[in-house]
């Protein structure tokens, strides 16, 4: 599989880059993993949405979905498979009241076929409904935690992931036990204890330098900052 990192920001994107989004690619066949604000661009520069197999969005947070309102413009004709939690109703009616997707609800514990791919939705812990996402194909893992502080529960879900993608949105002085994210360190300590291969680093916050975050969560674990339009063979 190959991962595109389309957006890497929360809750807003800095000049020139975009919100949480990442293309997901395998033998011809692409998943769109959440749909961040000014990540739409990005994706076009890349595939096609014809050439989407689906969109999965993590939570309906609008740093996570807002350019998936704007895609239902291309998408009427051909809606596309969406899979997403189905709270806060208000976001889910704008998502599918035009027509532009088929909307699947990812709850904890299911597990879909889409294409080559084998998708699995998993816990998090965050304000709003969200989940944790893990694919396999090829013979390959990659999970993302989604939006989500401590969470015990994902380290089983996460076990064995040859790249983990971690939300790693809090700084230590800010973070406490009722925030929406993680800090790197933390996403560190995950990603050892879930046994993965390689710790991806993303959800940066506007005061965060993604490369300074990779230095905080250096470790045992390979760990990357997700630079915008980086690349990465999982």
């Amino acid at each position: 599989m190959k991962l595109t990192i389309l957006g890497n920001r929360g809750p807003l994107p800095l000049p020139g880059e975009a919100c949480s989004s990442y293309l997901l690619e395998h033998e011809g066949h692409a998943l769109l993993i959440d749909a961040g604000s000014a990540s739409l661009p990005r994706l076009l520069e890349h595939v096609s949405l014809k050439e989407l197999d689906a969109v999965i969005l993590s939570h309906l947070h609008f740093d996570h979905c807002s350019d998936a309102l704007v895609m239902q413009y291309s998408t009427k004709t051909a809606p596309l498979p969406l899979y997403c939690p189905f709270e806060p109703a208000p976001v889910l009616d704008a998502l599918t009241g035009f027509g532009g997707f088929e909307a699947h609800e990812a709850a904890e514990g299911k597990t879909v076929a889409i294409g080559p791919f084998t998708v699995t939705f998993g816990p998090a812990k965050h304000p709003v409904p969200c989940v944790s996402v893990k694919v396999e194909a090829g013979g390959r893992i990659f999970a993302y935690t989604g939006d989500s502080n401590d969470c015990p529960e994902q380290v089983d879900f996460l076990h064995g992931a040859d790249l983990l993608l971690a939300d790693a949105g809090m700084t230590e002085s800010a973070w406490t036990a009722a925030s929406p994210h993680r800090t790197p360190k933390m996403c560190a300590e995950l990603a050892e204890k879930s046994g993965a291969g390689c710790l991806v680093l993303s959800h940066f916050g506007p005061a965060q330098d993604p490369g300074s975050c990779a230095k905080e969560a250096a470790g045992s674990v390979i760990v990357s900052g997700a630079e915008v339009n980086r690349v990465f063979e999982v």
